[in-house]
């Protein structure tokens, strides 16, 4: 990859994802793992176990026929909480390098630092980085970074903060950032996470993107999944988009122009995926080559979609096409980023629309940097 030229810097919604559920949702305190254990005198054997506790402990004591079972607690309830009984709370799944994105709740405490609490971002907010995979992450970090990363305790998130050039100074204040934010947002995980900046390797040269991304590591697995789930965090002190640890591609194939509007979505679709399908193509030649078979070929062709989005441009609106299809290489980065340079060298045509031309942004570096200032032209 030469400057990062296959490197993404523009904004739009993820393919086949709803509508984000409001992030209001507060951090709710552990439950005590609570354990009763009954014994009856031999002459009450067959009476059964009392279903509630009080929230005081009872002393061990002999019973007599007409007393209750002797009940014993290994860990005394909280007085303040109403409930007689808590269940354990759902164990947390074995460490993975996989973290299944989901919906979860976070904290913003009502102190002197609101300034780092999450902004609640509206239900129809359902925008996500597109192209960007693992590999971006970690251009130009040095080995032993990359080793500091991989012996990362789980669970592991990166980020890369947000409208911010990188410098060690501003490297320093985003560590000291993410760990105010981490902490507030997510109370659970703040006794067992860390903060893992980049390293750049020390014979960097010339207009290469700079490493800026830090991994938030030790994370207990919900707050890990909230955390990808979500992606975009913004607050007024500290913003950052997180991705994943483990390796992952991208179903991103480029911006494009067409002579043609946000009304003509299905033109455009038809082209993406005529063009796919014929044999004569770069892209469709590419999927015969590189699919294990027909119907491999036809789910990715299938899951092919075109979306608009509007930017500006010296004060001149122009309507844009993000072209999204599952990679025929999920696992590896080297195919699929020739995978996205064959789209690039694709002529798409539809005699409705004509042909168009590329129009993925220029300075793709940015996105590996912590700049993403194109972010307000696709929101």
């Amino acid at each position: 990859m030469t400057n990062g030229e296959d490197m993404p810097t523009m904004w739009g919604p993820p393919n086949g994802k709803g509508n984000s559920i409001p992030l209001s949702m507060t951090a709710l305190p552990t439950m005590p793992k609570v354990i009763v254990a009954a014994t009856p005198s031999p002459a009450n054997s067959a009476q059964s176990s009392p279903s509630l506790v009080s929230n005081t402990p009872v002393a061990n004591t002999h019973t007599t026929p007409d007393e209750e079972p002797e009940m014993e607690l290994t860990q005394e309830i909280p007085a303040a909480l109403d409930t007689d009984i808590y269940m354990e709370e759902a164990p947390t799944p074995l460490p993975t390098t996989v973290i299944h994105q989901s919906p979860g709740p976070f904290s913003t405490p009502n102190d002197n630092q609101q300034m780092y609490n999450a902004y609640t971002l509206p239900n129809d907010f359902d925008y996500k980085t597109l192209g960007i995979f693992s590999t971006h992450l970690r251009f130009n970090v040095s080995e032993r970074a990359q080793q500091a990363w991989k012996n990362a305790t789980d669970y592991t998130v990166i980020i890369v903060p947000l409208f911010m050039a990188y410098s060690l100074p501003c490297m320093q204040k985003a560590k000291v950032d993410a760990t105010i934010f981490i902490k507030r947002a997510f109370p659970t995980s703040a006794a067992t996470f860390s903060v893992i900046p980049a390293a750049k390797v020390n014979d960097q040269q010339g207009d290469k993107p700079l490493p800026w991304s830090i991994m938030i590591a030790g994370l207990r697995y919900r707050d890990a999944a909230t955390l990808l789930y979500y992606q975009f965090w913004l607050s007024k002190a500290f913003s950052f988009a997180a991705h994943p640890a483990s390796d992952f591609t991208s179903t991103w194939l480029g911006n494009w122009v067409f002579a043609a509007g946000e009304d003509e979505e299905a033109a455009v679709t038809e082209c993406l995926k005529q063009n796919m399908a014929l044999t004569n193509t770069a892209i469709g030649q590419h999927l015969i080559n590189e699919t294990l078979n027909t119907t491999h070929r036809c789910e990715i062709i299938d899951s092919a979609e075109a979306r608009p989005i509007t930017t500006i441009r010296r004060g001149t609106p122009s309507t844009h096409w993000v072209f999204t299809a599952i990679s025929p290489h999920p696992s590896d980065a080297n195919k699929h980023r020739q995978w996205v340079t064959v789209a690039k060298n694709t002529e798409w045509y539809h005699p409705a629309i004509a042909t168009a031309n590329n129009a993925t942004p220029r300075i793709p570096a940015n996105a590996a940097r912590g700049g993403t200032t194109r972010l307000t032209n696709a929101l």
